[in-house]
């Protein structure tokens, strides 16, 4: 049954659209106005179609998506489609249903008439048309202006090569040279009779292997391919094959459909715009020499990401593929610093914390890093010391190469974070037997640890004793749980932010503690609590949803308002680091356009429902919730 007038009232002043109308306008208003629900993936208008009502988002997601992807998100408080009717034309948009949305409707006879009568809704509609008209531009965009490169976001089969030249292994190496030149080609995929990949043979290969050794082109291919190739199916995305470029350095990718080659994708395809060159950048970290070639790569990896992000690449993407990058760079620091002065006869595994341990790193992040070290027969503090100053020159050269070191000392030089594995086990027994709310509140990031480099069989099995022992610790939880909602979204009681009122930050919102951290800690103790594999909030989020028995898409919007504050912050800190300002966390909600505040007050009420059920979980209080 339809709500009353008098009930739509309540709810009506609630909306920016009607804030300002008289009381005679509202019960007018209040009148003609139906409620309608849509379901979760239902279409609410397609693209031809010319709308015959206003809609208001009471509760739920609205999804506008144009050719280039979403290009808004509409929560509560919100109304759609403004500009068609305004200017009596289709939508040109399909807007969808991405949860299921409550919508209060109004025809559009009666949407003209409150025109006509309010000049304030007037003046409402026509921001809203400005305002949507620049989010469309932007259709996602990390940098607004920039032109999108949207290899990462496409699948494979759109972007591949299909049909790559192919040749036997037993083939001569000048059959595979033929085979490259007829159709032009840098890359030939060498597969056996039923097109299984084999390997791969590149114009790379032909000086290294061929050339320069005066190898007879008479032998078979197989001898100087690269064999194992690993594939992609035609279904995955380009993101994927990106990170696979990152992490192992390769060029070339084969594409397969049930085993069988059909395509080939390579850095190009991915990056037709902008000619990014990742693979060549991971293998060149990994052959430099010192530190002082290390910090000039630093660089480029830092430019990559500017690149990336004004190509309008996912903030989430961004995210993974600098941490990789970063990965490699530190994992050659340690190769250098750390590796020659390894004692004799001693395991050690360096491991990433925070950020790093999340794989979420942005363009302004420090060092947090430990050592797990294994000497059975010998003294753990003798060894300590022969670790600590190697430890220290690694901490240094990374610092070298950008990453500052860590103001409260988190690092494998501290005497406290080089420890061996018992000592580590120890160290968080004391943490989930005997928890300390005070000490829990500093010791957060070790619980996101993640083996980097050395030994990482001894990282894995710290990473694994604490999944196995984390589920059992009731109090340990309940601890951590209060801790993470100890700080709330900086929201006010209508709706609005809670800004700093004095001091240098006056009028700002610290994006990492107060909102990206409301995430990160809300899903660690759900990830501790349900011994999620791995890390990252999104995927300690996604592996608590089924045992929680939480709502898929409500856990995905927590994930989806999460990535949303992160692509702030990078946004942020690509145009502090342009205008050759130190970059930080720290937004004035103020110059945001009014989709953008939108938004973030949108990212924030999620970090509030995240935090209701962490509170519920745990039976703990929050302020605010």
């Amino acid at each position: 049954m339809a709500p009353m007038p008098e009930d739509i009232l309540v709810r009506l002043r609630r909306h920016e659209a009607f804030s300002e109308l008289p009381e005679e306008d509202l019960r007018w208003l209040a009148e003609r106005l139906r409620e309608v629900c849509y379901r979760r993936g239902s279409l609410i208008l397609g693209p031809d179609d010319v709308p015959a009502r206003l809609r208001f988002v009471e509760d739920g997601v609205v999804e506008a998506v144009g050719e280039g992807g979403v290009v808004a998100e509409l929560v509560e408080g919100e109304c759609f489609p403004v500009e068609a009717l305004s200017e009596h034309r289709p939508t040109g948009l399909s807007w969808r249903a991405r949860t299921d949305v409550w919508c209060l409707e109004i025809p559009v006879e009666e949407f003209s008439r409150l025109r006509e009568r309010h000049e304030g809704f007037r003046e409402f509609c026509r921001c809203r048309v400005d305002a949507f008209r620049a989010a469309s531009a932007r259709v996602g965009a990390v940098v607004p202006s920039a032109p999108e490169d949207p290899g990462l976001t496409q699948p494979v089969r759109a972007l591949m090569q299909p049909d790559p030249p192919l040749c036997r292994p037993t083939d001569p190496i000048r059959v595979a040279l033929e085979a490259m030149d007829r159709r032009n080609a840098t890359v030939v995929v060498v597969t056996d009779e039923g097109r299984y990949p084999l390997g791969l043979f590149t114009l790379r290969d032909v000086l290294r292997r061929v050339a320069l050794p005066g190898r007879d082109t008479s032998d078979a291919v197989e001898r100087v391919m690269t064999p194992d190739p690993l594939t992609l199916s035609p279904e995955a995305f380009g993101f994927e094959a990106a990170m696979i470029m990152a992490r192992e350095g390769f060029h070339h990718l084969p594409v397969v459909n049930g085993g069988r080659v059909v395509g080939l994708v390579s850095e190009s395809d991915l990056f037709r715009r902008n000619r990014l060159r990742l693979a060549d950048l991971r293998n060149r970290i990994h052959s430099a020499e010192d530190v002082d070639a290390l910090a000039g790569l630093a660089r480029e990896v830092k430019d990559l990401a500017h690149q990336l992000l004004a190509g309008g690449t996912a903030a989430e993407q961004v995210t993974r593929l600098i941490s990789t990058l970063n990965d490699h760079l530190a994992t050659r620091v340690l190769e250098l610093e750390l590796l020659p002065a390894l004692p004799q006869g001693v395991r050690v595994c360096w491991i990433a914390l925070g950020s790093e341990g999340r794989m979420e790193q942005t363009l302004s992040t420090d060092q947090d890093n430990g050592l797990v070290f294994d000497a059975p027969d010998r003294d753990a503090e003798v060894v300590r010391g022969e670790l600590l100053p190697a430890a220290r020159r690694a901490n240094e050269a990374l610092a070298a190469c950008g990453f500052p070191l860590c103001k409260g000392g988190v690092m494998a030089s501290n005497p406290s974070w080089c420890l061996s594995l018992s000592e580590w086990e120890d160290r968080f027994r004391s943490w989930l037997d005997a928890p300390d709310p005070e000490a829990l509140l500093n010791a957060t990031i070790f619980f996101d640890l993640r083996p980097l480099f050395g030994d990482e069989a001894l990282g894995v099995e710290l990473r694994d004793w604490l999944r196995q022992e984390a589920p059992r610790k009731d109090l340990f939880l309940h601890l951590l749980a209060a801790n993470a909602l100890g700080r709330t979204p900086p929201v006010g009681f209508f709706r609005d932010f809670v800004v700093e009122t004095r001091g240098e930050h006056k009028g700002t919102v610290d994006l990492k503690t107060h909102g990206v951290a409301l995430f990160t800690d809300a899903a660690r103790v759900f990830g501790l609590a349900h011994a999620a594999p791995t890390s990252n909030t999104a995927e300690r989020l996604r592996a608590a949803a089924e045992p929680l028995r939480l709502d898929r898409g409500q856990v995905e919007a927590w994930i989806e308002a999460h990535l949303f504050l992160q692509r702030l912050r990078l946004r942020h800190q690509y145009e502090q680091e342009r205008a050759g300002v130190e970059p930080d966390n720290r937004i004035r909600p103020d110059d945001l356009n009014p989709l953008d505040r939108k938004f973030l007050l949108e990212a924030f009420r999620q970090a509030k429902r995240l935090q209701r059920r962490l509170a519920l979980e745990y039976q703990v209080g929050a302020r605010g919730l």
